[in-house]
C-alpha cells in the first residue's frame, strides 16, 4: 500500500475513535483513543520526558528525540493530512530494534529495470521480473545483470502499521491539542 491508501484507511479505522486522557502531567502523558463501542485499531500514546511510545492494535515503537516529543510530531500551524508524516526521518529516530521497512519486491523490480534500461538498453532478455520475491532474487539477476554495487539501492518500503502509526501520532497530538 503506499502512503494515500494508508491515510485513506487510517482515516476510515479511527472514525469513532475518542480521546481519554489517563495522565497529563507536563512532558509526561498517557492519551488512550479508541471507539467506545470496539477496540478495533485503538491505541495509546505515552509521553516521557525525550521520549514518545505508541502501542495497540497496529504495534509498538518508541521514540526518542526531544524533551517534549509533542514538538518534534507537532505539525507547526499545518493542517493534518497525508503529508503530515516524515516516514524516514522518524524511522531514524525509532528506539529499540524495531523493524520499519520491509523488502518491497515492486520497488525491486522498478530498480532493476531502470538499471538494465540505462546499461543495456536494447536488451532482450526476460529476467522473469514477477519471480522477485526476496533479495536472493535480486542479487541472482543482478549478477546476470553484471551489476557489482547492487546492493547500494534500496528495496526497501515502510510497513503499513509504520506508517498507519506515524499517522496515529500526529492525528492523535493535533486530537489532544484540540484542533481536530
Amino acid at each position: 500500500m503506499n502512503k494515500t491508501e494508508i491515510f485513506k484507511s487510517f482515516q476510515r479505522d479511527i472514525f469513532d475513535h475518542q480521546l481519554t486522557i489517563e495522565c497529563d502531567q507536563g512532558v509526561n502523558r498517557c492519551l488512550y483513543f479508541g471507539n467506545p463501542d470496539s477496540g478495533h485499531h485503538h491505541f495509546r500514546i505515552i509521553t516521557f520526558l525525550g521520549g514518545l511510545t505508541i502501542t495497540g492494535d497496529m504495534g509498538t515503537y518508541t521514540f526518542c528525540r526531544t524533551k517534549d516529543m509533542f514538538n518534534f510530531f507537532g505539525l507547526d500551524n499545518k493542517e493534518f493530512g497525508e503529508g503530515s508524516i516524515n516516514i524516514h526521518y522518524w524511522g531514524e529516530k525509532l528506539q529499540r530494534p524495531t523493524e520499519y521497512k520491509k523488502f518491497d519486491a515492486d520497488l525491486a523490480k522498478e530498480v532493476l529495470q531502470d538499471y538494465e534500461k540505462e546499461n543495456y538498453p536494447d536488451c532482450e532478455v526476460d529476467w522473469e521480473w514477477e519471480t522477485i520475491e526476496s533479495f536472493d532474487d535480486v542479487n541472482r539477476i543482478a549478477q546476470e545483470l553484471d551489476w557489482a554495487d547492487w546492493w547500494e539501492s534500496n528495496y526497501e518500503s515502510p510497513t503499513y502499521e509504520f506508517v498507519w502509526n506515524l499517522y496515529a501520532i500526529v492525528w492523535g497530538i493535533e486530537k489532544y491539542r484540540g484542533k481536530i
